[in-house]
Parts: C-alpha cells; structure tokens; sequence
C-alpha cells in the first residue's frame, strides 16, 4: 500500500471530492480517480460512494477505516521525518563517552562543556573506566 495513494484517498475525502482534491494534489481526476481504484481492488473493497462526475463523494464503512487509519499513518510518516530531522540538525539524540579515567577530566572537560552548551537537547552519556588487561591471554 503506497502513502502517496492514502494522503490521495484523504485528500478526496477531505475536499468531498475529485474534483477540488487534483488541484490540491496537482493531478488530474481521471489519475486519482484511477489510484483510489488501484487502492480499492488492493483492499477489494469499495471506500468511496462517488456522485456524479466526482463532484461529490461519501466514505463506505470500509472507506471510513481506511480514512481513519490512513490519517494516522501520515501523521506516524511526519513524525518520523521531524525525529530524523532533529537528528540530522543535533537538536535531538545521544552522544556515548568512553574515557580514561588518568587526566580525562583535565583534557575533556572543556570540550564537553563547550558541546552540552552548544547542543543542550543532546542526552550525553559518559563513561570512565581504565584498562583491563586478560592475563590468561597467551599472546601477552
């Protein structure tokens, strides 16, 4: 199933018809006429009731279903490129720290303190430990 072809259906919905919908979404009537129908025999089932020439439509209960959840899967598809965006943008996420414990705080202090104040949204995590050495390793 093709979002483009649910915020289509959606659009048709919200304008109550083909007509008003192609010029939201720039196309003519007859290829969103022929996209509902391609989501229809996908689905087979019939979502819109339509008048005369497209002039005006109304939802079947299986059109109503596909409507509702449609609209919830463009807003989940939004919120998807608002988060990778925040990401992108480093106004959201997490940074992971590993340093030495031996002269770390000296040397790193500033620079962390420079970054938290540049990036404040960034959930920063760090984590000082020392070496560990395997003495049962035979190549030591």
């Amino acid at each position: 199933m093709d979002l483009k072809v649910i915020r289509y259906f959606i659009e048709i919905v919200d304008a109550g018809g083909f007509g008003k919908a192609s010029e939201i979404v720039h196309l003519t009537q007859p290829a969103l006429s022929k996209a509902v129908r391609q989501l229809e025999l996908e689905l087979d089932l019939i979502l819109l009731e339509r008048g005369k020439r497209g002039t005006h439509v109304k939802l079947t209960p299986a059109g109503e279903v596909v409507y509702r959840h449609g609209k919830d899967l463009l807003a989940g598809r939004q919120r998807m490129l608002a988060e990778l965006t925040a990401q992108r943008s480093l106004t959201a996420g997490e940074l992971k720290l590993g340093l030495a414990p031996l002269g770390s705080a000296e040397i790193f202090a500033p620079i962390i303190a420079k970054y938290r104040q540049q990036y404040p949204q960034i959930d920063m995590h760090l984590l000082v430990r020392g070496g560990r050495t395997n003495r049962s390793d035979p190549k030591r």
